[in-house]
């Protein structure tokens, strides 16, 4: 480490991006962490096609309108609490390293036909009052570094209660018919395989209502990507 780093790392504490451990320069994520990230070479057993879950594990339906779900992370413990923070508390500093599991994880699953990259959109008003669309962030950050374009395909309209207060049986019914595609990029939907990127993946209502939207005006497939999603079962992923 260089002595400007060095004295940076003093000043300003280099810390791990999951649970905000104090860690060494350029270290992003401590040992404890990386146990958390997914491999799913090691899973065994009957799988989902989706999601690549065993199937006792996943939360995919048969009603899902993308084909494959990608994720390093589940939902849980210090992730959860670490997405949190970076969707209701500012912590941007957190999209680099999570768009960099992301992308590990997109390789992994070998989802390699992806056209475009897009992001589940806020409403006007609630970009407004956050600041900034995390998704949004996400996706630019994944586009960096797949090297693949991504553009606004979808916009949201109409007001709908906001899907983390909802139980888990209300969400499909909240987010039906709120999106549409933006009139500026119609034509680059169809025939288009697209990548569909959101921060987290619970029941999949919120993805697989803007995969429907996608393929309704012309899209190939759509696939989607989150930095975690819910395990729908108590035990461990592999």
């Amino acid at each position: 480490m260089d002595v400007k780093n060095r004295l940076l790392s003093i000043i300003y504490p280099h810390r791990c991006f999951i649970c905000d451990e104090v860690l060494p320069f350029p270290e992003e994520i401590c040992e404890k962490c990386k146990k958390q990230i997914i491999d799913f070479s090691k899973i065994r057993g009957a799988v989902c096609d989706i999601c690549g879950l065993k199937l006792s594990y996943c939360n995919c339906a048969a009603s899902r309108y993308y084909s494959k779900a990608v994720f390093p992370f589940l939902y849980e413990n210090d992730v959860r609490r670490s997405l949190h923070r970076l969707k209701f508390r500012g912590r941007l500093d957190k999209v680099k390293p999570f768009a960099g599991a992301m992308y590990n994880a997109l390789l992994e699953r070998n989802i390699s036909d992806t056209d475009i990259l897009t992001f589940i959109p806020m409403s006007k008003i609630s970009k407004y009052n956050r600041g900034y669309n995390q998704a949004e962030l996400l996706c630019k950050e994944l586009s960096r570094l797949s090297g693949i374009s991504y553009l606004p395909l979808l916009c949201k309209f109409g007001k709908n209660a906001k899907q983390h207060s909802l139980k888990m049986t209300r969400r499909h019914g909240n987010v039906l018919g709120m999106y549409e595609p933006d009139k500026r990029y119609i034509e680059e939907i169809k025939g288009k395989n697209i990548l569909i990127v959101d921060d987290i993946l619970t029941t999949g209502a919120t993805l697989s209502e803007a995969a429907k939207t996608l393929l309704i005006f012309g899209a190939e497939k759509v696939y989607v990507i989150s930095a975690a999603a819910r395990n729908n079962s108590k035990k461990p992923a592999d």
